[in-house]
C-alpha cells in the first residue's frame, strides 16, 4: 500500500509523456492537411537586410528576383555599412532586374539597433501594403515559392509566417540546431494557431505595412539588438490574425550556421527578447512542462524499476511502458519531420529530448550573467 502513490505517479507521468508524444504529431497533421490554394495574391515588397553578405546575395538574389509571381513584386535590399562588394553587386543586378532596389543605413546612426533601423527604412520605402521580411541566408525551394507564401496574405490576416528549417546537417552542432529549431516550432506553431501569437521565426514574415506604421514601427524596443520581427508579431498581432504556411512549395531552407557561437548567441538573445513579450505566461508554462516531462519520467521510472528487482513481472511492465512511449515518440516526431521536409531523428532522439532542459538552463545562465548592455548596443 505504501507504494501505491508511486505507482500512480509513474502511470500519470507515462500518460502525460504519451500525450506529449502525440502533440509532436499535431504540426505534421497540419502540414499534411495544408493544400496549395489558387486564390488571388497581393502585390508585395520583399525586404532583405544585409551586412557583408555579398556572396550570399550573389547566389540568392537571382533566385528570388526570378520568382514566377502573378502580380507586381519588388525586392528592396537594405545594406548596413558593408565593407565588401555588396553595393557594386546590387548596382549591377539593378541594371538586369528592374524590380530590385537598394538603400543603406546612415553611417552616423546612433542609439538605435541598426537591424531595426534597416528594416524600418526598407518597409517605409516599400510601395505595397504587404511586405515580406526575408533573411539573405534563406533559400526559396522553387520559382513559385513567393506565390505559395503570399496566397495566405488575405484580408483576415495581419501576419503570415513561412516554415523554415535548416538545410544539410553535418556534425553534432548542426544536428543539435536542426532538432532544437524543429522541436520549438512543434510547440509554438500549433500554439499560435489556437491562441494569440507568442513566437515567430524572424527569417521570413509577411506583415502589413499599414499595421507597422500604425504601431510606430519598432519604437517600443528601438535599441534592442535582436527580436525585431518576433516582438512585432507578439506585441501587435491579435488572435486569429496570424498563420503559418506549411505547404511544401512555401517552405524555406535556411543555411546551417558555421559555428556553435552563432547558436549560443541566438539562444541568449532570445532570453532577453522574451522579457518584452506579451501573454507569455501560458506558453512558457506549457514549454517548461513539455521540456521537463521526459527527464521527470525517466527519473521516476528507472529508480522504481531498480527498486523492484528481481520482480521480473513488475520490471517487465515498466520496460513495456517505456518501449511503448519510445516507439510512439519516435513515430510522432519523425512523422512531423517528414511532413515538413526536415531531417528525421531516430537514434539520437532520446538523447536530444533529455538534453533540452540542460540547453535551456545553460542559455538562461549565459543570459543571466551577461552584461545587459550587450543587448542594447548598435548591432550589425
Amino acid at each position: 500500500m505504501e507504494l501505491v502513490p508511486l505507482y500512480g505517479l509513474t502511470l500519470l507521468l507515462w500518460i502525460l509523456s504519451m500525450l506529449r508524444c502525440l502533440h509532436y504529431k499535431k504540426l505534421g497533421k497540419m502540414a499534411r492537411k495544408a493544400r496549395t490554394e489558387t486564390k488571388e495574391v497581393p502585390s508585395v515588397s520583399v525586404i532583405m537586410v544585409t551586412h557583408n553578405q555579398e556572396s550570399l546575395l550573389r547566389q540568392k538574389l537571382p533566385v528570388l528576383l526570378g520568382q514566377d509571381y502573378p502580380k507586381d513584386f519588388e525586392v528592396i535590399v537594405v545594406d548596413i555599412n558593408s565593407s565588401d562588394e555588396t553595393i557594386p553587386l546590387l548596382e549591377a543586378l539593378e541594371e538586369e532586374y528592374p524590380n530590385l532596389r537598394h538603400t543603406a543605413t546612415p553611417a552616423t546612426a546612433r542609439d538605435i539597433s541598426l537591424q531595426r533601423l534597416a528594416l524600418t527604412l526598407g518597409i517605409k520605402a516599400a510601395d505595397n501594403e504587404w511586405v515580406v521580411l526575408l533573411n539573405p541566408d534563406c533559400n526559396p525551394s522553387n520559382t513559385e515559392w513567393l506565390s505559395n507564401l503570399c496566397v495566405s496574405c488575405s484580408p483576415e490576416k495581419d501576419a503570415v509566417q513561412a516554415f523554415v528549417h535548416y538545410g544539410e546537417v553535418h556534425g553534432w552542432n548542426a544536428h543539435k540546431w536542426q532538432f532544437m529549431k524543429l522541436w520549438q516550432q512543434m510547440l509554438w506553431i500549433p500554439f499560435n494557431e489556437r491562441h494569440a501569437p507568442y513566437r515567430s521565426d524572424g527569417n521570413c514574415i509577411c506583415y502589413r505595412r499599414s499595421k507597422f506604421m500604425d504601431h510606430q514601427g519598432f519604437a517600443a524596443h528601438a535599441n534592442l539588438i535582436a527580436g525585431a520581427e518576433e516582438l512585432m508579431v507578439n506585441n501587435n498581432v491579435e488572435r486569429g490574425r496570424f498563420t503559418t504556411v506549411l505547404t511544401p512549395q512555401a517552405i524555406l531552407t535556411q543555411d546551417t550556421p558555421h559555428s556553435d557561437h552563432h547558436w549560443r548567441q541566438d539562444q541568449v538573445f532570445f532570453m532577453e527578447t522574451r522579457r518584452h513579450m506579451k501573454h507569455s505566461c501560458l506558453y512558457r508554462t506549457w514549454y517548461a512542462c513539455l521540456a521537463l516531462l521526459q527527464p521527470a519520467f525517466n527519473m521516476v521510472l528507472i529508480p522504481f524499476a531498480i527498486w523492484h528487482y528481481p520482480n521480473y513481472y513488475v520490471i517487465g511492465g515498466f520496460i513495456l511502458l517505456w518501449l511503448i512511449h519510445l516507439i510512439t515518440r519516435d513515430y510522432c516526431f519523425n512523422y512531423t519531420a517528414k511532413a515538413l521536409g526536415a531531417k528525421t531523428f531516430h537514434f539520437t532522439l532520446p538523447l536530444m529530448v533529455n538534453l533540452l532542459p540542460l540547453w535551456d538552463i545553460t542559455a538562461y545562465l549565459r543570459w543571466r550573467f551577461s552584461n545587459k548592455q550587450t543587448f542594447r548596443k548598435k548591432f550589425i
